[in-house]
């Protein structure tokens, strides 16, 4: 049984009861055997709860892995990864990493027409900026995000 194969059947088993550690775990071996989409699909549905476990080292390091890897074929997502890796980064405190990555997610979202994606990434932006005290870079982001989640 190959890695990727591994990976699925350590995935499908645990990640029914919660087991953030082990989807990150199935992700880079997925990455490691090539298998970009599935890893793109797990982290855009799995990416906030990861984050949000503590498994934020880790699942930057799978998201460098495919980024530096990845076809073209992955085109559609594109903006979810930059959205994650710009969230994975402000979390662990780069907020100019952060700031880029969201930046990417934002025009890429706004280009593609994807709300969503869109406000999330002006809604993280905004909160990086009042963070560092850029209110009137802030007010503008927030403002954009609410404007667009109020559209959804």
């Amino acid at each position: 049984m190959g890695r990727g194969a591994r990976a699925r059947v350590s995935l499908s088993a645990k990640t029914a009861r919660g087991a953030e550690a082990a989807t990150v775990e199935a992700m880079y071996h997925m990455a490691l055997s090539g298998e970009w989409l599935k890893v793109l699909r797990l982290a855009s549905t799995y990416g906030e709860r990861i984050i949000s476990k503590g498994y934020v080292e880790r699942f930057a390091s799978v998201l460098e892995l495919v980024e530096a890897s990845e076809p073209e074929t992955t085109h559609e997502y594109k903006g979810i990864s930059y959205l994650l890796k710009g969230e994975v980064q402000m979390v662990m405190g780069r907020w100019d990493r952060a700031l880029a990555e969201l930046k990417k997610a934002a025009a890429l979202a706004e280009a593609e027409k994807k709300e969503l994606m869109s406000a999330r990434a002006n809604l993280m932006i905004g909160s990086i900026e009042t963070r560092r005290g850029g209110r009137d870079q802030a007010l503008t982001r927030l403002q954009k995000a609410l404007k667009i989640a109020s559209g959804l």
